[in-house]
């Protein structure tokens, strides 16, 4: 396996750095152990050999920069769909005629919900101004 010097460079100022997240420098080191030909990467760095063959296929097809980020779809999804919500709010006499919330932790009681999950549910709706809208409601 081979890399450009300024790939290499970067990897190695990564696995340096003190502010570089751990999950890129790790990925790093992994990717920086492969291109020096070492056996038993995955028992080096403690992870499978699986994530080791992750992360080389990975740095192959896109070089440095994509070791800094997850696959799309990671993490967990948020089982509030701001349609329904607003939907309900609506239903419920809970939104004004902007279509912005009364008070968040009013809306966010009658869903059953944290005012945290409400206030990211409805940022995702796009609507305009909402955060700044419901920045202003935080506190009824």
């Amino acid at each position: 396996m081979t890399a450009l010097p300024a790939d290499r460079e970067l990897l190695e100022r990564w696995v340096r750095a003190g502010t570089t997240s751990q999950r890129v420098a790790r990925r790093s080191r992994i990717v920086l152990l492969a291109l020096e030909g070492v056996d038993d990467i995955a028992g080096r760095v403690g992870v499978s050999p699986r994530t080791v063959q992750l992360w080389i296929t990975r740095f192959r097809l896109g070089g440095a920069e994509a070791l800094r980020h997850d696959a799309p779809g990671r993490g967990r999804h948020s089982a509030l769909d701001p349609a329904t919500i607003l939907d309900r709010l609506r239903q419920a006499n809970l939104l004004m005629a902007d279509g912005q919330p009364l008070s968040l932790r009013r809306a966010a009681a009658f869903l059953n919900v944290s005012p945290s999950a409400l206030w990211r549910a409805l940022r995702k709706t796009g609507a305009a101004a909402v955060g700044m809208l419901l920045q202003a409601r935080l506190i009824d």
